[in-house]
């Protein structure tokens, strides 16, 4: 494979790991001797980003990024700037299947301070204003004024289409329903959700809200887009022309069509920094079914969510995050929670109540959590709390087990 032959030629961490296995880089080029090279973690890239870069980068022919993560803590990689224009094609590819088209604006409803940027150079602004049109407003302003705020401002610019992170997109949803503002009048075509896992109740309110369909995507700062959704919405499309995408087990082998897996991603164009076999710490389940749009790009059936939001119990069960925002569905007085597994004898639930929460559903939460996890002596924390934080990058996570990360 021509990735791992200039890696070894170009990288201090790739040739000495393809020196200690014995092999030559020409080795590589079947699927078996592939799965020999390592996983790559966060971790590797924060300890080793220096033995990582290339050494034949050239200063103006890259860029430095950074992804953040629970730990607060960022890693910081280098892209080249070819794998960026590369990047930008193949979400336009995907976010036409939205009914989006080059010219119309776009919303964005996100986090990222990088991504709402639109000033810098000439050529830069000239491509948002021209091709992109992107409308930046704050994921982390989430206040009510400002979430009327950018209801207005979407009136007034029609965007065509809004990518926002789910949780954003659907706080936005929730509080445009309680002051009844049409926002079926912005017109969007289409709403892409990513950064997020995007459970059903929040694309049921999202939908009816906004008149318009939720197209569902994963992609990671470090590898781009990774899979998305089309008009049939029979999977997410996998984005197999620019990465190859494996679903692993946690032994490292992979697992069968219908079995979560850990998704690990080679880019196989970012020749600044070789991202080969990269855990993107998120779990997803493939399939051999092929969309009835005829489309070949193969199809994920769904993501899971990160490997941090499945709950371990004491008798070595892992119970996925999903199960305890069913817990909270539809529970009058309930406007936000946050499940948090400290450690295997003690659970944190955060909520956000207001005026119609009834005290007899602490009772009722607290009993149906020990059942489901197996321990009547689980101690259990309802803590109330008028906010509950955002990640750095302005993302909410439901579910949290702070033993796996």
């Amino acid at each position: 494979m021509e990735l791992i032959e200039d890696a070894c030629k170009n990288t201090d961490f790739y040739r000495e790991v393809v020196d200690d296995m014995g092999a030559d880089p020409r080795d590589f080029s079947s699927k078996d001797a592939y799965r020999k090279l390592p996983i790559l973690t966060k971790q590797t890239i924060q300890k080793e980003r220096d033995r990582l870069k290339s050494k034949k980068l050239v200063p103006g022919s890259f860029a430095e990024d950074a992804s953040g993560g629970s730990t607060g803590e960022p890693t910081i990689f280098y892209v080249h700037h070819y794998r960026y224009i590369l990047r930008a094609w193949e979400q336009v590819r995907h976010d036409r299947w939205s009914g989006w088209d080059l010219g119309e604006p776009i919303a964005l409803l996100w986090g990222a301070s990088q991504d709402l940027r639109t000033n810098g150079k000439l050529y830069a602004r000239m491509k948002n204003y021209l091709l992109f049109r992107r409308i930046p407003l704050d994921a982390f302003a989430l206040t009510e004024k400002q979430m009327e705020n950018f209801a207005g401002i979407m009136v007034q610019k029609k965007p065509t289409m809004l990518l926002a992170y789910a949780s954003a997109a659907y706080t936005l949803a929730r509080y445009l329903d309680t002051i009844s503002f049409p926002a079926k009048k912005i017109g969007l075509k289409g709403i892409t959700s990513s950064a997020e896992k995007l459970y059903d109740f929040q694309r049921d309110l999202i939908e009816r809200i906004f008149g318009c369909k939720v197209f569902d995507r994963l992609g990671s700062r470090e590898v781009g887009l990774i899979a998305s959704e089309c008009d049939r919405h029979e999977g997410l499309h996998m984005n197999i022309d620019n990465l190859i995408i494996e679903f692993l087990d946690e032994e490292g082998q992979p697992v069968p069509p219908g079995k979560p897996g850990r998704i690990v991603v080679t880019d196989l164009f970012n020749k600044a920094m070789p991202f080969i076999r990269y855990d993107t710490g998120d779990i997803g389940v493939w399939t051999k079914t092929r969309c009835s749009c005829g489309r070949t790009l193969p199809l994920m059936k769904c993501v899971e969510g990160r490997s941090a939001d499945f709950i371990l119990t004491k008798d070595g069960r892992k119970i996925h995050g999903e199960y305890f925002t069913h817990l909270f569905y539809g529970v009058r007085g309930l406007r936000q929670f946050q499940f948090v597994q400290k450690n295997l004898d003690l659970v944190e639930i955060k909520i956000i109540k207001d005026s119609e929460w009834i005290p007899s559903k602490e009772l009722e939460i607290v009993q149906k959590v020990r059942e489901y996890m197996g321990d009547p002596k689980l101690k259990i924390d309802l803590i109330f709390v008028d906010e509950i934080p955002k990640s750095r990058s302005g993302k909410l996570r439901f579910t949290i087990s702070e033993l796996i990360q």
